[in-house]
């Protein structure tokens, strides 16, 4: 079993998006553990898949455009 900082220079993927598969369960066999002295520790098996996930949605043109325009006003 690895630490959550383990699994993510394992799979040379940034702590924070391990975290987030963790919130979001995505992470097969992980396990939270309470601690004695209060908190709780993310517990993965080395053998976990990293996920598979879609990429999101494109900004519509318009919204892409409308940034760049406030973006180049600065």
């Amino acid at each position: 079993m690895l630490t959550a900082r383990q699994f993510a220079a394992a799979r040379e993927v940034a702590y924070t998006t391990v975290i987030s598969w963790l919130n979001k369960e995505l992470l097969k066999g992980a396990e939270k553990q309470e601690l004695a002295y209060g908190g709780f520790m993310w517990q993965i098996p080395e053998d976990a898949p990293i996920p598979e996930l879609k990429p999101g949605p494109k900004p519509a043109k318009k919204a892409a455009k409308k940034a760049m325009k406030k973006a180049a006003k600065k």
